[in-house]
């Protein structure tokens, strides 16, 4: 049997969910499909104080609260100077921002996307996508031994930086730096040194992120670019261990924990798709552009950029022939505008000359990843 849906969504992240969830309050029928079933591990902890705007308009600010996410309030930075310096969210008209369980929330997102309406089909094993003659498309899933078939009017790329469909499109993915993270989780012992704000301190070869977690856990990120990194793409402990002995305050504020998870090396490079759609799909959060860890934006673009596709779509299913234009206009505008902030605050950081990370931020490099 065929599902026939007006919308079908591509991965169940962020962005994916809050595609659905616009979509439905829509009046419109959707299916959101995901390769996991959220177990596997997930980064991204940070939310903003401005987050509250796109979770209550998606109608989950409440739910978002009753999990019990960590209060973030502000940043500690030792960035350009050794020294530590403070940035507090005091004054914030939103309050403060969040520290957050990406399972838990991703989670809890997607609860509320099939709770609305969506049709969910998670632990997707196999996933083939094909353009049919009327320019609709045809989906065929497997899962647990068993296949569905759905039929779409539109199809919505929300694969994160693999920009699975776009790049079936013959969308390139255009990367402006090698940006990586190795992460690890830790858990307290007892006496947890870690503050409520989000610490970053830089260093010869890249920098360093961490932040208090639900359950007395924290995460840590050493940020480097991904050849600088060889020696720990094994995601050898050791090796991590070494570059944080290189640290000034990161390994004191993490005193009295010890290794839950990791480390896991994900890609956090600043990229974008050389086009964001077509007449009969787009492209969402990561899949579309995809910001550096350092803007601390990631999680909240990826929800309003699934709030602004729902429009687009609306729109374009009224009759609008410039929405999918209008939507890629506002993507571009946008990430522009985080690139100039990027380069600047990279830019601060003047320590080591010789050192190739810091070169590398001189100046905006571009490389197509097709």
């Amino acid at each position: 049997m065929v599902r026939s849906l007006d919308v079908a969504i591509l991965g169940g992240g962020p962005a994916g969910c809050a595609t659905a969830m616009a979509l439905v309050r829509e009046g419109f029928s959707t299916a959101l499909i995901e390769r996991t079933n959220y177990l596997n591990v997930r980064v991204g902890e940070t939310l903003p104080p401005e987050v509250k705007a796109p979770l209550g308009s998606l109608g989950v600010w409440e739910q978002f609260m009753r999990d019990a996410p960590c209060t973030c309030s502000g940043i500690r930075l030792a960035w350009g100077r050794p020294d530590i310096l403070q940035s507090d969210s005091i004054f914030n008209p939103f309050g403060t921002g969040w520290h957050i369980d990406r399972r838990r929330f991703d989670t809890m997102l997607a609860r509320r996307a099939e709770k609305a309406g969506t049709h969910m089909f998670t632990v997707a094993s196999k996933i083939a996508c094909r353009e049919g003659a009327k320019g609709d498309w045809k989906i065929r899933i497997r899962r647990d031994g068993k296949q569905f078939d759905i039929r779409s009017k539109f199809l919505v790329d929300a694969t994160g930086r693999a920009s699975v469909l776009a790049r079936k499109s013959s969308a390139a993915r255009v990367c402006y730096d090698r940006l990586v993270g190795v992460v690890v989780f830790l858990s307290a012992t007892g006496r947890d040194q870690v503050s409520d704000c989000t610490f970053v301190e830089s260093v010869e070869d890249g920098w360093w992120y961490s932040a208090h977690l639900p359950d007395s856990r924290v995460v840590v990120a050493y940020m480097t670019d991904a050849d600088l990194n060889e020696k720990g793409s094994n995601r050898s402990i050791q090796h991590w261990r070494e570059q944080l002995c290189r640290t000034t305050h990161t390994q004191a504020f993490i005193d009295y924990h010890v290794l839950d998870t990791g480390p896991v090396v994900v890609s956090a490079n600043s990229s974008r798709l050389s086009r964001f759609g077509d007449k009969n799909w787009l492209a969402v959060g990561d899949a579309a552009v995809a910001f550096d860890p350092l803007s601390g934006q990631g999680v909240y673009h990826a929800l309003e950029s699934g709030i602004r596709a729902a429009r687009a779509i609306r729109n374009l299913f009224g009759g609008d022939l410039t929405a999918l234009r209008s939507y890629a206009t506002e993507t571009e505008e946008s990430f522009d505008q985080y690139l100039n902030i990027r380069n600047k605050f990279y830019g601060l950081e003047t320590r080591w000359p010789h050192s190739t990370f810091w070169r590398r931020r001189c100046g905006l490099v571009r490389t197509s990843a097709k």
